[in-house]
C-alpha cells in the first residue's frame, strides 16, 4: 500500500494505490475498510465492474469501499482511490486511520505526506508507524514542500496529523 497524503490550504487529499500479490487462485472483489473522515472521488483499476460503498454498523459506522471485477484477478492487482476532506478551520486535528483491506495475510506500506507552505503540518501520537528517509518516495515527492514518509508493517497503525495555518515571517532591517 501507498498513500499521498496532500494538504493545502482547503483541501486534504489522500491518493492510495493498493498493489496486491494473490496466490492460489484468483479474486473477485475486494472489501476495503477507509477513514470514515475523507469522501471517495474515485476509483480506478483493471477489470472493475462496481464500486459502491456500505456502512457497516458495530456502534459506529465504520465505511467499507465494495470493489468487483468482471473476471477474477489472478497474480497481482493494482487499485487505486482517490478521497479528499474539505479543511475550513486554521487549526485542526485528522486522524490517520488505517486503510485495510479484508480477508488478507499481510499488509505493508509506505505513507508520504506533502503540504502546502501556507499549512504547517506534524504528526501526533503515532503508533506502529516507522519514519523513514523520503527517499524511499516516488520521485516526484521527494522535493516537495514538508515532505516526510512513514512506514508500517502491520494494519493497526494510528496517528493523529496536526495542521495549522503557518503565520507570515516578517523580518526587518533598521538602520
Amino acid at each position: 500500500q501507498f498513500q499521498h497524503i496532500h494538504i493545502d490550504e482547503a483541501l486534504i487529499k489522500n491518493d492510495v494505490q493498493l498493489n496486491y500479490n494473490i496466490h492460489r487462485g484468483g479474486v473477485n472483489s475486494f472489501s476495503i475498510q477507509m477513514p470514515d473522515q475523507f469522501r471517495i472521488t474515485d476509483v480506478s483499476g483493471a477489470n472493475i465492474s462496481r464500486w459502491d460503498i456500505k456502512e457497516v454498523i458495530e456502534g459506529i459506522a465504520i465505511p467499507f469501499l465494495n470493489v468487483e471485477l468482471f473476471s477474477p484477478a489472478k497474480e497481482q492487482y493494482t487499485l487505486n482511490i482517490k478521497m479528499e476532506r474539505f479543511v475550513q478551520e486554521a487549526q485542526i486535528k485528522v486522524p490517520l486511520a488505517p486503510i485495510v483491506t479484508q480477508n488478507v495475510f499481510r499488509q505493508s506500506g509506505l505513507i508520504g505526506i506533502t503540504s502546502s507552505p501556507r499549512r504547517s503540518v506534524h504528526i501526533e501520537n503515532i503508533t506502529n508507524l516507522a519514519r523513514v528517509d523520503t527517499g524511499q518516495l516516488p520521485g516526484n515527492l521527494q522535493s516537495q514542500n514538508g515532505v516526510t514518509a512513514y512506514h508500517f508493517i502491520t494494519s493497526d497503525y494510528s496517528g493523529t496529523i496536526a495542521i495549522e495555518t503557518t503565520s507570515p515571517r516578517i523580518s526587518v532591517n533598521q538602520n
